[in-house]
């Protein structure tokens, strides 16, 4: 499974991918920009991991991308729902921090019900 990851801080980025590798994924990225997210978007990749928030720009736009691809996504944000854009809502949202195990189960859970 390849899975992109968009976050933009560089330590929590390289957890991210660790784990992943550790269980067995491939991850794509990570993307620390919404132009690099996209970009790697377009690639082949069966799910994403997203930072609501990139250094204050939003991921709602490739969140709605993702949708219309049928590419399921988990938000990974410090941010509570509510202040969360609307494309960002509906998804599956894991507060930070969190163990990255069971953000990489609930990822794959996402991919085998899409």
């Amino acid at each position: 499974m390849r899975t992109l990851i968009v976050e933009d801080d560089f330590l929590l980025a390289t957890s991210l991918c660790a784990a992943l590798q550790s269980n067995g994924h491939e991850a794509v990225g990570p993307a620390s920009s919404l132009q690099q997210a996209r970009a790697l978007s377009m690639g082949d990749v069966d799910a994403a991991i997203l930072d609501a928030n990139l250094k204050g720009e939003s991921t709602a736009p490739l969140a709605m991308e993702l949708n219309e691809r049928g590419i399921p996504f988990v938000v990974y944000t410090g941010y509570s729902r509510d202040h969360l854009d609307p494309p960002l809502r509906t998804a599956k949202v894991v507060s930070k921090p969190a163990d990255l195990n069971r953000l990489v189960q609930i990822v794959e859970a996402k991919v085998d019900c899409a």
